[in-house]
């Protein structure tokens, strides 16, 4: 529950996408909101995704700070839409 443990935190898009875990694929949110761990910390933007393998589960999460250069948040978004389990 992010809206728990983040200052401010604010829901900006949610979009279901395709990412493959053993070969297959498997549908998952990749959720983008914003927040601040703390009350002096910098605004930070955060994507992520979560998949399933079996009983388990995994997240991967990558953050960023407002305001960052283009050429990263597009690198953060690649790396996550191509996230793989295997």
């Amino acid at each position: 529950d992010h809206e728990k443990t983040l200052i401010n935190y604010s829901l900006v898009s949610q979009e279901v996408i395709n990412l493959q875990v053993d070969g297959a694929d498997s549908k998952t949110m990749l959720s983008i909101f914003e927040g601040k761990n703390d009350t002096s910390g910098p605004k930070l933007t955060f994507m992520q995704v979560t998949l399933t393998k079996g009983q388990k589960a995994f997240t991967a999460t990558a953050s960023y700070r407002t305001g960052e250069d283009d050429f990263t948040v597009e690198e953060l978004d690649t790396m996550l839409r191509s996230f793989t389990l295997n």
